[in-house]
């Protein structure tokens, strides 16, 4: 059918097919060292994002995964989709599990761990990354001292 919208026709992206595709994409790829796998969600009918303004990811950590540390110009809202784990953000640790939900805010240093050793960890994610790449400030930064983990100095629960 005709669509002439600027947004997604397509705003139902269902767990089945999204986890299918990420443990298919495990099987693709070597794992990333800051995100595990991960799936941006796409306007079908542009293969941009699913809004103008707003961008939607799925990202699986392995079991026992433990992320390095980077950070973006971009704001993250998290929700945890499967799994246990923490965040470190900025030197604190926010602990979470299933149906948690946690912010990382812009060019704050970030890193995710998944704290079983038998399952992988699912975390779902909306961003405002496309609007800072349109106008050219999106950037992204390593972070790479202590072997590229950040001390903990407070832990919290979500």
């Amino acid at each position: 059918y005709d669509w002439q919208e600027s947004y997604s026709p397509l705003l139902h992206y269902t767990w089945d097919k999204t986890y299918d595709a990420l443990n298919h994409l495990s099987q693709a790829q070597d794992v990333c060292e800051y995100d595990g796998y991960i799936l941006r969600f796409a306007c079908p009918r542009t293969g941009g994002n699913p809004m103008l303004t707003m961008g939607a990811r799925m990202q699986m950590l392995p079991n026992g995964f433990k992320g390095k540390a980077h950070r973006h110009t971009g704001n993250v809202v998290y929700q945890v989709a499967k799994g246990t784990g923490y965040t470190i953000i900025n030197g604190q640790r926010f602990d979470w599990q299933e149906k948690d939900i946690f912010c990382v805010p812009a060019w704050t240093w970030h890193e995710h761990v998944n704290t079983s050793s038998h399952d992988d960890a699912c975390l779902f994610q909306f961003n405002d990354l496309p609007i800072l790449e349109k106008v050219g400030f999106y950037r992204e930064q390593n972070y790479t001292d202590n072997g590229g983990h950040q001390d903990i100095t407070s832990t919290y629960e979500i």
